[in-house]
């Protein structure tokens, strides 16, 4: 396996939940983490507006189920 450098953009189902971000598109891919366990997302969320001050741009998000992992960010 080689490091290529690529990112993805993930985003906790709690905090998709909580936002009411809308329907997810069904994707099959596995993600390996760096520990290198893999990861099922439960579905992309395509073309999702992110604003960075005066910067708006679209971005795609892979939705992961982390469980109570994420609970205190919100």
């Amino acid at each position: 396996m080689l490091a290529l450098g690529a990112s993805i953009n993930m985003m906790p189902m709690l905090v998709h939940d909580k936002l009411n971000l809308g329907e997810l598109k069904k994707t099959s891919i596995v993600i390996q983490l760096v520990d290198r366990t893999n990861a099922y997302p439960d579905g992309v969320l395509e073309d999702a507006l992110v604003q960075l001050i005066e910067l708006v741009f679209s971005a795609d998000f892979y939705i992961l189920d982390m469980g109570d992992v994420c609970h205190d960010i919100l």
